[in-house]
């Protein structure tokens, strides 16, 4: 097919909008008609479709299709309608501008075809087309609330998501009601019964091997642990759930945005209790209720004898990702071993082939090469300044994000100017025009707020820059502080050791070679140190044996 345009194919439904729209298929069959009716060839590979909020303006499928914009790679972007490459007024600015750079033209299926981007009346009628997607966004949003809120002042649970487990959610709308799944009932049920029992939750893990867990149901793409696979915290929020003992709160939380614009979950100021069918009885929820209380104050934990752990809560295994921390053996030694390795009764059940290193050998080790490095502050410098260079060349794209911003910031600037000369104008003359005024006025309006919308994108990309750049001050207040402690390194205290690796922000990975060595990985910024560890002669059935005490 000789075609003289490539293009690219973008589909995207929100959350909100799976029970009612155009479907993701919909939209991408009638961009391929378009396309082939026009002459626009769309490879395999520029066929976009995700599942996201337009208010989102990083996408894994939106962002591949602004690098093919970026490196020309096509000449025209089809979406079904303008609303669904963005519902962000500024951001949809950038995005335009992107493509005008990169000479892309813009085809809106649901308006008959190429859009105007570049005169200066089809970038104002692109604004408001922005403008409106937004406000339409909104009124969504608001009316999927006030549904939500009239199912809950109607004791509907449940009005959105999965119902929680051992529950499931039938009907609809005002007829929705919860009934009890048995088989994840009776599974709800030993859980409690375990722990009122004496049983950790840990060990509850590994007594329910297997069994199909809450996360299981839900099929997570990005889910790490497998089928049957049950997580300690899972089992102690279930211990804690009110839903069981037949009262589930709706309002219990919110989502709100903080000065950055990164969503957050707080707790609601008014949950409303409704009544559910009950799993456990009152007694024995309340029971569990004060051992949990017990054991938060110690009463449930062993005893264990005090030790100094130089890398806990800093250290992680490098075979499966899970947290490394220090335990005491019962035989009275200290030894660093992987957590999530020892949820497991046995080693090859855990699919983690770390085994546990000796404390009073790994810490001495690793001081001594922390002790190495601060005793050169010029060392310090010179790794600092290479991790610096190597960040700010991963931050350049933020920073080109940045400019962007502040070009579209002068611009519409410049237009503010412009329409309070107008009006100020207007009003100089001795018969004003009041409809021109309100006109003008409504733009200033608009334009202030697109002013406001883009200082507040502004904040986010700021801090993100801030993580990816090691600043000069952070540099020189490392090598003043490495000057300072220099001639206190060899008669540390631990707490001092401690207190220079905190304030280091230093990392440690833990790898085992073979039987008898393992390293470990002091990780600084971009700067690695492997360190040798030799572990005790012991046999792999020595340590499956081992009774080693839990976490304290």
């Amino acid at each position: 097919m000789n075609t003289s345009q490539i293009g690219a194919v973008y589909a995207r439904v929100s959350t909100e909008e799976q029970t009612h729209g155009i479907s993701l298929q919909q939209q991408t069959a009638q961009m391929l008609h378009y396309a082939s009716v026009n002459g626009i060839e769309v490879p395999d590979a520029y066929r976009f479709a995700e599942q996201v909020s337009g208010y989102t303006n990083t996408r894994e499928f939106y962002d591949e299709i602004r690098g093919l914009v970026a490196a020309k790679h096509i000449t025209a972007l089809i979406v079904y309608s303008s609303d669904r490459y963005t519902r962000d007024p500024v951001h949809g600015d950038i995005f335009r501008k992107e493509l005008r750079l990169s000479g892309v033209t813009l085809h809106v299926v649901s308006e008959g075809g190429q859009v105007d981007i570049t005169s200066p009346m089809g970038q104002f009628m692109r604004r408001q087309m922005d403008n409106f997607n937004w406000f339409w966004g909104q009124m969504i949003k608001q009316t999927a609330m006030e549904k939500k809120k009239a199912y809950t002042d109607a004791s509907i649970p449940y009005v959105s998501g999965f119902a929680c487990y051992g529950y499931e959610r039938v009907g609809k709308r005002l007829d929705a009601h919860l009934v009890t799944v048995e088989d994840e009932a009776q599974t709800v049920q030993r859980i409690f019964s375990w722990y009122e029992q004496g049983h950790t939750v840990s060990q509850i893990c590994e007594l329910l091997r297997g069994v199909p867990t809450p996360g299981d149901r839900v099929r997570n793409p990005k889910r790490k642990r497998q089928p049957g696979e049950w997580n300690p915290s899972t089992i102690h929020k279930m211990l804690t759930d009110t839903t069981y003992r037949g009262v589930y709160y709706a309002n219990r939380s919110v989502v709100v945005e903080d000065a950055t614009g990164r969503k957050m979950r707080q707790k609601g100021k008014d949950p409303m209790p409704i009544t559910v069918p009950a799993l456990v009885s009152d007694e024995v929820w309340y029971r569990v209720q004060q051992k949990l209380t017990d054991n938060a104050r110690g009463g449930g934990r062993s005893k264990t004898s005090k030790h100094e752990f130089l890398l806990t809560a800093r250290s992680k295994c490098r075979h499966c990702g899970g947290s490394v921390s220090g335990n005491m053996a019962s035989s009275g030694k200290a030894y660093y071993r992987c957590n999530r390795r020892y949820m497991h009764k046995t080693y090859t059940e855990s699919g983690c082939d770390f085994m546990p290193v000796r404390v009073d050998t790994t810490d001495p080790l690793v001081w001594e090469v922390v002790k190495e490095l601060l005793a050169h502050p010029d060392r310090v410098r010179a790794v600092l300044e290479t991790g610096q260079e190597k960040q700010r060349t991963q931050g350049r794209a933020i920073e080109a994000q940045l400019l962007e911003l502040d070009a579209l910031c002068a611009e519409k600037e410049s237009m503010l100017k412009g329409y309070s000369r107008a009006i100020a104008g207007e009003y100089a003359r001795s018969n004003p025009n009041t409809h021109t005024i309100q006109a003008l006025q409504v733009q200033c309006d608009d334009l202030t707020t697109s002013l406001e919308d883009i200082q507040k994108r502004r904040i986010p990309l700021l801090a993100q820059l801030d993580e990816k750049v090691i600043s000069q001050r952070y540099i020189e207040d490392a090598v003043s502080y490495a000057a300072e402690i220099r001639d206190h390194l060899e008669t540390a205290s631990f707490e001092l050791q401690r207190e220079i690796i905190d304030r280091y922000d230093m990392r440690f990975e833990f790898e085992l070679c073979d039987e008898f060595t393992a390293v470990v990985y002091l990780q600084w910024h971009i700067w690695e140190y492997d360190i040798t560890v030799f572990r005790p002669g012991a046999s792999h059935a020595d340590l499956d044996n081992r009774n080693v005490s839990n976490p304290s």
